[in-house]
């Protein structure tokens, strides 16, 4: 009789085995509502599975279940409360949900359970910024730098926060670096922006015309254009700030949204008459 029960045990765990590992090949194909069922009935057969709980969430967060998701975790942590990754995403749904602090005590956790976790810091920054902990943001960002991230976001979140304390060179630095790993058009946005303040219009510019052209989907065309405009009217390229204001107008009203369009039709009408 026991060695028919073991035998059956053993059947079991194998069969929720399959399951799981379905659910997470579902899963790596981005069929999340597929993985979920799979790693259901992992459950089902196994409701001590640690990996189908902690899985299931992450497959929950795709589809932006966040109530789910943060229930399986909450029962993954019940089973091993010292799931690094089950606090790092848990913390990423709270903070997704705007409950900061809640997402600073996970991201606390899983830093705890993990001190050399760059990307826990990263985000626990990201949580204190929005808190306006911005002394503590640095520190966690900086932190993350010196375990050496190479998530760029470490540099550009830091270079944004310096460049609103008007720390501008520091600003160039973390957005340059931030370049050097990601070359993407927000990164070069901002250190637009700062070397605008810096009264680096030229360079600028040149900011600015790199973004446009790596602003492939049109995300930031509503003032890139505008202020590479600014830029060259202050370089003094009174027909180049035109054309850029111009595009600007012209994009507002394709897009039907003048939200930009109507602060640069205003400059041409003082600046280009």
């Amino acid at each position: 009789m026991m060695e028919t029960t073991l035998i059956a045990t053993k059947a079991n765990e194998k069969s929720a085995e399959d399951y799981f590992h379905r659910g997470v090949r579902e899963a790596n194909f981005g069929n999340y509502e597929e993985a979920i069922q799979n790693f259901t009935q992992a459950i089902e057969i196994n409701p001590k599975h640690y990996n189908a709980y902690n899985y299931r969430g992450g497959a929950k967060h795709f589809l932006k279940d966040f109530t789910g998701a943060i229930e399986d975790f909450n029962k993954a942590i019940k089973l091993d409360t010292e799931g690094i990754e089950v606090y790092y995403e848990r913390g990423v749904i709270m903070q997704q949900m705007l409950d900061n602090e809640e997402a600073i005590k996970n991201f606390n956790k899983a830093i705890e359970l993990n001190p050399t976790s760059d990307r826990s810091y990263i985000k626990r920054a990201q949580s204190k910024s929005n808190l306006d902990d911005t002394e503590g943001a640095v520190e966690d960002y900086t932190k993350a730098i010196e375990l050496g991230s190479k998530d760029f976001r470490a540099y550009f979140y830091r270079g944004g926060i310096k460049n609103n304390l008007e720390d501008y060179s520091g600003a160039i630095q973390d957005f340059t670096k931030a370049i050097e790993l990601e070359p993407e058009a927000h990164c070069y946005l901002d250190r637009g922006w700062t070397k605008h303040e810096c009264k680096d219009y030229e360079g600028a510019i040149e900011d600015f015309t790199k973004a446009i052209e790596l602003d492939t989907d049109n995300a930031f065309d509503w003032f890139l254009y505008f202020d590479r405009g600014n830029s060259k009217f202050a370089a003094g390229d009174k027909e180049g700030a035109y054309l850029d204001w111009k595009k600007t107008v012209e994009i507002g009203l394709t897009a039907n949204d003048n939200r930009f369009a109507k602060d640069a039709q205003e400059a041409i009408n003082k600046y280009c008459k």
